[in-house]
């Protein structure tokens, strides 16, 4: 209704559900030509479609695609959605997650006609926490453990320049000090690695009765 999205694209992206074996075929902007999207948008839709793609190791060009094409026998699977701007983005993200398998078509996107609805700041955080809120609810090894070796790698770098001080001679209470320190860091990134474990076997437990 706001002239942005081509209708005329929607017998491709239906006749390309039928002649493949997809659950849902979405129309990727940013694949296409994008000249109806803001600069800032068009950074921030980037930036997010990389973090889901990252953190659900599944290709994803356009998150927020407002066009797309879906099989009734995927609802299940995907359901509930929210009521905000961000469904479009659950849609994605829980398909992702399930491995339901879908397909990005480069679409056009238009100038749009009226004021949008979509706040950058406000809808921008929404988006990212629902990449947070699904990968934590389907695949949270993929939050745990860039946390987890992120603290075991400092305690570990702290732990050489500690050894380094010391070979060169110094003997203060800051090694010490800098060695109990050390020790919290390590034993804090394996906690949240144990705890990760933990998530991820109820994440499959209550995903894959």
């Amino acid at each position: 209704a706001d002239a942005t999205y081509p209708p005329e694209e929607i017998p491709r992206l239906y006749k390309y559900l039928q002649e493949h074996n997809v659950e849902m075929v979405s129309g990727a902007r940013l694949l296409g030509n994008a000249k109806g999207m803001p600069f800032i948008r068009k950074i921030g839709n980037s930036v997010l479609s990389y973090i889901a793609t990252i953190l659900l190791g599944k290709k994803i060009s356009d998150l927020a695609s407002g066009m797309r094409i879906f099989k009734r026998s995927m609802l299940n699977d995907i359901l509930p959605l929210s009521d905000d701007l961000d469904f479009t983005v659950r849609m994605t993200l829980k398909a992702a997650a399930k491995r339901i398998r879908f397909k990005e078509l480069p679409i056009r996107y238009d100038e749009r006609c009226g004021v949008s609805k979509l706040s950058v700041s406000r809808h921008g955080r929404m988006f990212f926490q629902s990449i947070i809120y699904v990968t934590r609810d389907y695949n949270p090894l993929r939050l745990f453990i860039p946390i987890s070796l992120f603290f075991i790698v400092l305690a570990l770098f702290n732990l050489f320049q500690l050894l380094m001080r010391r070979l060169f001679g110094e003997i203060s209470i800051s090694i010490t000090n800098g060695l109990v320190i050390t020790g919290m860091l390590g034993l804090f990134g394996l906690q949240i690695l144990f705890f990760g474990v933990i998530a991820d076997m109820i994440a499959a437990l209550r995903n894959h009765p």
